[in-house]
Formats: structure tokens, C-alpha cells, sequence
């Protein structure tokens, strides 16, 4: 009678209780996702946009602290919904998974300058991984 007492306890308190907690963690995993979005955005707007190209504004922004590649176009939308140029072109050839493994080979490589064309450096990223996945 007491371990049926025990469950019931728990059924009763426990799973709800439980289910508060994991609704709690998934509203502050979403706030500080949306907070690492907005910081990278608010930078890149607010840094001049006549020194350098939208690209390197991003690197300078803090992409590398978004945490994945959907992270990365959420905030290049939100760029572009703000009226700047969205850094990764459509055509870049880069899917989700390629995008925070790209952003990190070209920041610890340094294969970008100011001026260098988003799609070069795109192509010498492509080019160091084909090479990095031949036997």
C-alpha cells in the first residue's frame, strides 16, 4: 500500500513538476539563443559599413558565437529584414551544416582580407576540405 501511495505521490507531483522544469530550460535555451542572434546583428549594423564588406563585418561580429548554421542564416536574415546586405549570398554553395565549420576554418585560418570576395574565399575553404577528405 505505501509504494502505491509513493507512485501516486509522484505521479501527482513529480511528473508535473518535471514537466515545469524542462518547459523553464527550453525558454532560457530560447532567450539565449535569441540573445547570441541579436548581438551578432545589432554589431553588424551598428559597425560602418563603408570600411569593409558585409562579410568581414560578420566575422567581426561575433558569428563565431552562434552555435549552428541555422543560427547563421536567422541572423543574415534578420540583417537583410534590416535593410543590409545579406553576408552569405545565395549562391555560395554552403549548406547548414558547412556554415559554423566555414565561419571557424576562415577565422583560424585568416583566408579572408577585407576585400576578398565571399565566393573566393568560399572556394578555398571547399577546395582545403576536398583535399582534407582525399585518402
Amino acid at each position: 500500500m505505501k509504494i502505491e501511495a509513493i507512485i501516486m505521490l509522484f505521479a501527482g507531483i513529480g511528473l508535473p513538476l518535471l514537466t515545469f522544469m524542462s518547459g523553464l530550460y527550453s525558454l532560457k535555451k530560447n532567450k539565449d539563443r535569441e540573445n547570441r542572434i541579436n548581438r551578432v546583428v545589432t554589431k553588424i549594423m551598428d559597425s560602418p559599413c563603408d570600411t569593409t564588406s558585409v562579410f568581414h563585418r560578420l566575422l567581426t561580429s561575433g558569428v563565431l558565437d552562434l552555435e549552428t548554421g541555422k543560427e547563421i542564416i536567422e541572423a543574415c536574415s534578420r540583417i537583410e529584414a534590416q535593410g543590409g546586405k545579406n553576408p552569405i549570398p545565395d549562391n555560395s554553395g554552403l549548406s547548414l551544416d558547412d556554415l559554423k565549420p566555414f565561419f571557424t576554418y576562415v577565422s583560424v585560418n585568416k583566408t579572408y582580407l577585407s576585400d576578398t570576395p565571399i565566393q573566393k574565399v568560399i572556394k578555398i575553404y571547399k577546395d582545403k576540405m576536398t583535399l582534407k577528405n582525399c585518402p
